[in-house]
């Protein structure tokens, strides 16, 4: 990764961002890919930010341990007393130049009256110009310091976010049984993304809770300075405003609650409907389950709809709380004081309005963040302290050690929750190098036992104890999301000559030979395109490769055939098999295998009721004789002699090779392996030779990056052929327009001409009224109190006629939206639940949960905000730059170029930004995925104890994305300083022009068209942020579209004509005629010209 070059950038770069420059231009002229990306600093990264939140937790909740002894309180850590403890010094840094930022906001009003009172009074243009030149240097301090304030906060917001992801998911792994029935995985992914997003959103809003009581009360005492006790007025109207804002509060906290119950049940749901959806096609259940979905979706709507309408009622507060208190304070001082209403007063006051006009705005922004994050911190604080694991009792020694016995059972009673026992009176002493068969009938507690020497279970009394490594064989084999061989080697060195051999021993050399890529053939979530028995010999040979001291089998061989069973147990499992000197433990049905044991341990009602050798066993009555007449039964065999030497015949012992371990380093190289094959992608038949010059390797050869990546470029190309897995796709260029077209199709074309034409009666509202106060404030004293009445009515009737056309569109986009959420989710839903088997092989879960979390969440959400502040700040620009030339039409000399620059600016911009947040939301999806992987292998991570590897693997894609998002910031920070900055230019010629001018236009004019220059800085920042955040979030409707419209399969409706009979089905019948079936287009005929008929009641 590339270095960050604000490290090495002097003064005048970092305070500029100008080190930002060279990565803007270079994403406007070509593709910017993850190469690209800056890294993080340690202090940034996952694995840092990880170490410090789980040192400070442990601190934290041994002192409540300590306070709870003492009798002084029982409560538990919480998240935002750890993160306050971890960041507050750096957030006061933050808030530092926040403080200067506000000051150079409170000085601008001042300049403001200084300005108008030099034309006002006929001073000199000298003095005029002066106050002009402040005014530019007050508007570039406060530019150039919120930026610095911006950055650093997102930075903190940004470690905040990784924090809980990398908390939830090492927390993951340590939790009990009952905690993990209580937070399915539907919870997790929830936590880890709107919990998450939400606890990152009120960082950045923090600020508020001080900054927005200090621009206020500092603004309304400016305003008492300048129109005295009138500015009472005023206030009274922001008291009488604080009553709506508690009840939106208070509303919005209740919808959030219940929107985040639905938002849990869907996302559930789905998870399951993803993990088990062979099943749901196999019995056709995708109506069943899209109702189920539909419903919940439904219910969760609702509340969307009412918090998009609380939403309007906000959006009408905002904009018309500064009108009704400049309205009431100017009728007070007009009426009561019986004051005159200068330009300077005028628009002065309005500047100190519109300084109000923001905290008014962002402060029920603030509640809200932090009632959703007061919900989301008490769940993930709740998650993080709930019950773990009991490891007492549980002792592990890594090996090898001189104890005789490796594995030690005394006296122990174990259960999956406490109360409820799987295994009583448990003792066991295996030897080491001993076999020892685990057999029972089903249910009696054979994998329990397992489980309890892995540690799984909840030990209710009693001990266990393990010497050495253990490898773990598990009932349902879990396979990873990688090509085959990493899937064996599981993060070790690769040695040639042991991993073939470990293939010949499990059967694999033919499976391979089959595979496009031979065994660099990717394998897709879960196993999908590997049969039963093939994923269980995979997942035998992880174990073996493993060179542990302990096997832990649970029933692998009922998966395989009879020969291949037969095989597998004679050059693995066996006596003369490759673990032969190893300690093994055989969960098995196989009763030909029992004989060739050392030792059988028989199951009974929770408990081993006998144990001994084969022929010990044979003698006794009891479970075991059971269990042989059972299968004899089974077997039609009267004669149970006959049926044990039947048995025992089919085992041959024959020659095996020496032992193939070696000692080599065990290091892990997670990173070289996914180096190794993540981007070249899995080869083709010619791969083959690759594979051919990889076997004449050596190991050391093989570990070396640079031979590796120049064999990936030479077949990259035909790797891409058998590639399984699809790369996300990342659409390059602007998002299309279309995309917006389908959006504004699904709100409706007539509420779209509706909305417009809200958004352009609202500007011309606002500006009708500020064109009325300056015509007010140029009247003489006489003409004003003759008029005063006609003056007030017209002024107000303009501001109520705003505030109707913000509400009325506010309230028509959201019912919109909402109908368009409705539709969109409900097309995604059934094409996904009607695309065919392939695209499940070849897309990861997570990527589809990321439609249904992340791009859903936009559409519901972000998507009608951005779309409503384009459209309002785009007819704010026009009407700023309307206003400004009509007051001095000499200031669009300097305009047009400014304008020339701020086209360029926004272009390059646009191009990287757009490119970055593509990167970010792909980066996003191999964090779910790899999540959902491995909690579906959890036992298995552990068991192999490869826990801290996987965690370091997921804060190796955490700081993925997070170095895209850092990015994403800088390049920020640089439009919006530079964009600003051509704002600053613009307020400066305005304000001088106007001095130039002075005696050709009136003080109130003067004051309009400098109040509204200075508002164009924001109006140019709010127009490019507005419109990026659109085209960035149309990106998700770009995703969503982009899954509907992938193939589906043939109707499963039967057209009208072609109606079954009322007493379908008669009988079962199967015929196949000439029949090939491929997985894919691009692979080979796994069945070719098939003909066979199975006919009725057929066995």
């Amino acid at each position: 990764r590339n270095k960050l070059p604000m490290k090495d950038a002097n003064f005048l770069s970092r305070i500029t961002f100008w080190w930002v420059t060279k990565f803007i231009i270079k994403g406007s002229k070509q593709t910017i890919t993850n190469e690209d990306i800056w890294a993080l600093e340690d202090e940034n990264s996952a694995e840092t930010i990880s170490k410090e939140f789980q040192a400070e937790w442990s601190r934290e909740a041994e002192r409540k341990k300590l306070q709870k002894s003492k009798g002084d309180g029982n409560e538990k850590p919480f998240l935002t007393t750890i993160f306050v403890r971890m960041y507050w010094r750096k957030y006061l840094f933050c808030c530092l130049f926040k403080l200067i930022a506000d000051f150079f906001i409170l000085s601008t009003p001042y300049i403001l009256g200084k300005l108008i009172k030099s034309v006002e009074h006929g001073t000199s243009k000298k003095e005029g110009i002066t106050y002009a030149f402040i005014l530019f240097i007050l508007l570039v301090g406060q530019n150039l310091v919120h930026q610095q304030y911006f950055y650093r906060c997102y930075i903190i917001a940004m470690n905040f976010k990784t924090l809980i992801v990398s908390s939830v998911y090492r927390k993951m792994f340590r939790l009990s049984n009952q905690s993990r029935t209580k937070y399915p995985s539907g919870k997790l992914i929830n936590f880890m993304s709107t919990d998450a997003d939400r606890s990152y959103q009120v960082v950045t809003y923090l600020v508020v809770s001080w900054s927005a009581p200090l621009l206020i009360i500092v603004s309304l005492l400016s305003l008492f300075r300048l129109i005295g006790w009138s500015t009472l007025a005023g206030l009274v109207v922001i008291l009488l405003s604080n009553p709506i804002n508690y009840l939106s509060t208070q509303l919005v906290r209740k919808y959030n609650q219940q929107l985040v119950k639905f938002k849990d049940q869907r996302l559930k749901l789905m998870s399951e409907i993803i993990s088990g959806i062979k099943i749901i096609k196999m019995y056709a259940w995708e109506g069943s389950f899209m109702q189920k979905v539909t419903e919940i979706r439904k219910q969760e709507l609702r509340f969307v709809r009412k918090s998009m309408i609380l939403s309007a009622s906000w959006d009408f507060s905002i904009t018309c709380l500064p009108f009704f208190v400049s309205l009431a304070t100017f009728a007070v001082y007009v009426y009561i004081e019986k004051g005159v209403l200068t330009a300077e007063k005028a628009f002065v006051s309005i500047t100190l309005f519109n300084i109000m006009r923001y905290p008014f705005s962002v402060v029920p922004i603030f509640i809200s963040a932090v009632v959703n994050y007061n919900i989301s911190a008490k769940r993930i604080s709740e998650f993080l302290n709930c019950e773990e694991f009991d490891s007492n009792g549980y002792i592990r020694l890594p090996g090898p050690c001189d104890a005789s016995l490796n594995i030690e059972i005394h006296n122990g009673s174990f259960g999956w929750t406490p109360e409820d026992k799987a295994l009583k009176d448990i003792s066991l002493g295996v030897a080491r190098g001993q076999l020892i068969a685990v057999v029972g009938q089903v249910g009696s507690g054979k994998s329990s036992l397992l489980s309890s020497i892995l540690g799984e279970l909840e030990k209710v009394c009693g001990s266990v104890k393990t010497y050495g490594k253990i490898a773990y064989v598990s009932q349902q084999a879990w396979i990873q999301n990688k090509n085959l061989r990493q899937n064996v080697l599981f993060g070790k060195y690769y040695r040639n000559e042991a991993y073939k051999k470990i293939l010949r021993a499990c059967a694999l050399e033919t499976d391979i030979e089959l595979l496009p890529a031979s065994d660099l053939t990717e394998i897709g979530e879960k196993g999908i395109n590997l049969s039963g028995g093939q994923k269980q010999r995979v997942s035998l040979a992880r174990a073996v490769y493993e060179n542990a001291d302990i096997y832990l089998f649970d029933d692998p061989l009922s998966a395989v055939d009879a020969h291949v069973g037969k095989h597998i147990f004679e050059n693995i499992i066996g006596s003369n098999g490759l673990l032969k000197d190893k300690t093994r433990v055989l969960v098995t049905h196989g009763l030909s295998f029992l004989p060739h044991v050392d030792h059988i341990c028989v199951i009974k009602d929770k408990t081993i009721s006998q144990h001994g050798s084969f022929e010990k066993l044979l003698e006794s009555n009891g479970g075991f004789a059971d269990i042989l007449n059972q299968f004899a039964k089974a077997s039609n065999d009267n004669d149970l002699e006959q049926s044990i030497e039947k048995e025992k015949s089919t085992l041959v012992d024959d020659d095996h090779d020496d032992e193939i371990y070696e000692e080599a380093p065990n290091h892990p190289v997670f990173q070289g392996q996914i180096s190794l094959h993540s981007q070249g992608g899995i080869l083709t038949t010619s791969g083959k030779n690759l594979y051919r010059v990889i076997d004449r390797m050596t190991d050391e050869q093989l570990f070396t990056d640079d031979v590796v990546e120049d064999e990936e470029d030479e077949n990259e190309t035909e790797n891409e052929k058998w590639k399984l897995i699809e790369q996300e796709k990342v659409e390059t260029g602007n998002v299309k327009l279309t995309i917006l077209m389908k959006y504004l199709k699904t709100i409706g074309i007539l509420a779209s001409l509706v909305i417009v034409t809200c958004g352009i009666l609202q500007e011309a509202s606002l500006v009708g009224s500020r064109f009325w106060l300056a015509h007010w404030s140029s009247l003489s004293p006489i003409t004003a109190k003759l008029h005063r009445n006609e003056l007030i009515s017209v002024y107000g009737l303009l501001g109520l006629a705003q505030g109707f056309f913000v509400l009325f569109l506010a309230i028509v986009l959201a019912l919109a939206s909402y109908r368009s959420s409705k539709k969109l989710h409900f097309q995604l839903l059934d094409t996904i639940l009607h695309c065919p088997i392939s695209f499940f092989e070849s897309t990861p879960s997570g990527r589809i949960m990321n439609r249904f979390t992340k791009d859903i969440g936009g559409l519901d959400s972000s998507i009608p905000t951005n779309l409503r502040t384009c459209l309002v700040d785009g007819m704010g620009l026009l009407g700023v730059v309307y206003v400004i030339s009509f007051a001095t039409p000499l200031v669009m000399v300097a305009f047009i170029p400014i304008f020339v620059i701020y086209i360029l600016t926004q272009r390059i911009y646009v191009k990287s930004s757009r490119q970055l947040k593509r990167i970010i939301s792909i980066n996003q999806s191999p964090i779910f995925n790899h999540f959902m992987e491995s909690i579906n292998g959890a036992s298995t991570i552990r068991a192999f104890g490869k826990v801290d590897e996987f965690i370091d693997e997921n804060h190796r894609r955490i700081d993925k994305l997070q170095s895209a998002y850092l990015t994403s910031v800088a390049c920020d920070r640089w439009m919006i300083l530079n964009v600003k900055m051509l704002g600053n230019f613009v307020a400066f010629f305005a304000a001088l022009f106007c001095i130039l001018e002075k005696g050709k236009i009136s003080p109130g004019i003067l004051g309009l068209c400098v109040s509204y220059a200075i508002q164009m800085t924001q109006s140019l920042i709010s127009l490019v942020r507005s419109s990026n955040g659109l085209e960035v979030n149309l990106v998700s409707i770009e995703r969503i579209n982009d899954y509907i419209s992938k193939p589906r399969e043939t109707d499963m409706m039967i057209e009208e004509s072609k109606k079954i009979l009322p007493d379908w089905p008669q009988h079962g019948e199967i015929s196949l005629v000439n029949y090939s079936v491929r997985y894919r287009p691009s692979l080979p005929l796994v069945l070719n010209n098939i003909n066979i008929t199975i006919k009725p009641k057929e066995k």
